[in-house]
Formats: structure tokens, C-alpha cells, sequence
């Protein structure tokens, strides 16, 4: 009878640590779930209607954006006070290049991505070789280059942009299949994405498991796996369901994966993370921190 007991409280004591576990790992995913269901419930069912989402991804993409180029210094351990000024202070210059000189979008978007990395790397030095704080080489940064964008436009804005540079942030993915109701190409393309995102976290942890480290179980992945399926094409069918992709999500989805190959698949990487998680350590082992912050 003791033996039973004994084995019952282990059994749930074992289900609670898996429990806490799995919150612990994706709790961040478990409580935007729960916030989405209660907006939806909330807004009467307005919340998830295809147009508002596609019109909360146009509006919120430029900080989505900002936010994948933020990981990197985070990673590093700093903070970038200054982002949101230095993108005003680009896109004046953007607008000046195609409003006022009437330059080509294809010409003026790379000379202003082109700034926008001088300027990274002009703050970088500061922090890195000089030894000044992020906090306050960008605390500088915002205030000056608030400055500079009022300087550049002069209080004015500037209109109207060119229709190929309009349709970045508000074009849609052409349907070339000939979708009546739905956005066929839209679905497919989602159905691909969720195809190659659980091909990748099967070859992940068939690789560790052949390494010899410690696997997740099939039921989990399995779980996940479909957690991932759900979200993805359920995601894609609200999106289907008015024009499809826009396309500024589509170039979000290029850039969070080029960020996501190179902290997880290149030496670079594996450096930023070393030098975050402890920087003299990555010294002593051959790292050139200055370089990599």
C-alpha cells in the first residue's frame, strides 16, 4: 500500500515538473495565446477578422522590423536607445533622395540602408574600442538624430513617394494561381513554410539525438509539430481570406530567417552569443569581442 502511494506521488509530482517545464520553456508563446483569445472575446469576434489583421500587420511591421535588428544587440548584452530616431533620420533622407531629387527607389533604398549601417557602426566604435556604455552613446544618438531629422526636413513632410516604393508597406503577394475567394498562392506558400519549419525541427533533433544528447519524445514533437501546423496555416488562412501576404510580412519572414541563420548556423553567431553570455571568457578563448560588438 505504501509502495502504491509512494509511486502515485512520484507519478504526480513527475507531471508537474513536466508541466512547469513546458511553461517555463514556451511561456511566452502560451500567454500571446491567451491574450489572442481574449481580445477575440473582447471584440465580439472582430479581433480575428482577416482585414484587421492584415491591417495591424501593416501598421505594426516597421516595429517588427526594428525589433528583429534589436536581438543582435541584445544578445550582446547593450541597449539601442537611439533606433527609432535613427529610422526617422534615414527615412528623411529617403524622402528628400525620392521626393525632392526624384531618385529612383532602387538607387535610394540601398544608399539609405547603406547610412543606416555607417551610422550602427559609428555607434558600435564608441561602445567597443572607446569603452563608453551603449546607455549613453545612444541616449546621444536619439537626441541628435531627432535633431537632424527636423533639420533635413525642415518641419515639412514629404509627398508623395513613389507607387514601387509605396507598395512595400502596402502591396499584397499577387495571386498568380487565380484564387476567386481565397489567395491560393497565399496558402500554398503557408503550407510550404509550416512543411519546412517542422522538417527543420525534425532534422534537429534527429541530429541531436545521434549525437547522443537528450531528445525530446515523439508525443512532444508530435504536439508541437502540430501546434506549429495550427498556427501557421491558420494564420495564412486569415490572411488568404482578404489579399493574401502583404508583402512587408513577407520581407519580415526573409529577415527573422536571415537573423535566425546567422545566430544559429554561422561561427559569427555562436561568437555574439559568447561574447553576451560572458564577454571576458570569449576573450580568453580567441573571440575579438571589439569586432563582434
Amino acid at each position: 500500500m505504501e509502495t502504491t502511494d509512494k509511486l502515485k506521488k512520484e507519478k504526480n509530482h513527475s507531471i508537474k515538473d513536466k508541466a512547469l517545464e513546458i511553461f517555463s520553456k514556451y511561456s511566452m508563446i502560451i500567454i500571446l495565446v491567451f491574450l489572442l483569445i481574449a481580445f477575440q472575446a473582447m471584440t465580439d469576434g472582430i479581433f480575428w477578422r482577416p482585414l484587421n489583421i492584415t491591417n495591424l500587420v501593416l501598421q505594426n511591421s516597421h516595429i517588427l522590423v526594428l525589433a528583429a535588428g534589436m536581438l543582435l544587440v541584445v544578445l550582446l548584452g547593450h541597449v539601442d536607445l537611439s533606433v527609432g530616431s535613427v529610422m526617422a533620420f534615414v527615412g528623411a533622407i529617403a524622402g528628400v533622395l525620392m521626393v525632392n531629387q526624384g531618385l529612383s527607389p532602387w538607387i535610394a533604398v540601398p544608399i539609405c540602408l547603406l547610412m543606416g549601417a555607417l551610422i550602427g557602426a559609428w555607434q558600435g566604435f564608441w561602445v567597443a574600442y572607446v569603452g563608453i556604455p551603449a546607455f549613453i552613446v545612444t541616449l546621444s544618438g536619439l537626441l541628435m538624430f531627432r535633431g537632424l531629422t527636423q533639420v533635413v526636413l525642415g518641419g515639412q513632410s514629404l509627398a508623395p513617394f513613389p507607387t514601387t516604393f509605396q507598395k512595400i508597406s502596402t502591396g499584397y503577394l499577387p495571386d498568380i494561381v487565380g484564387g476567386e475567394h481565397i489567395h491560393y498562392l497565399s496558402m500554398i506558400l503557408g503550407i510550404l513554410i509550416t512543411a519546412l519549419l517542422i522538417l527543420g525541427q525534425w532534422r534537429t533533433r534527429e541530429r541531436r539525438r545521434k549525437n547522443l544528447f537528450e531528445v525530446e519524445s515523439m508525443t512532444t514533437f508530435m504536439l508541437k509539430a502540430l501546434f506549429i501546423a495550427v498556427v501557421f496555416i491558420g494564420a495564412t488562412y486569415v490572411f488568404a481570406s482578404y489579399q493574401g501576404y502583404p508583402i512587408i510580412l513577407i520581407l519580415l519572414g526573409v529577415i527573422v530567417a536571415a537573423y535566425g541563420f546567422l545566430t544559429n548556423k554561422t561561427v559569427a553567431g555562436r561568437q555574439i552569443y559568447a561574447t553576451g553570455g560572458n564577454k571576458k571568457a570569449a576573450e580568453l578563448s580567441g573571440i575579438k569581442t571589439k569586432k563582434i560588438t
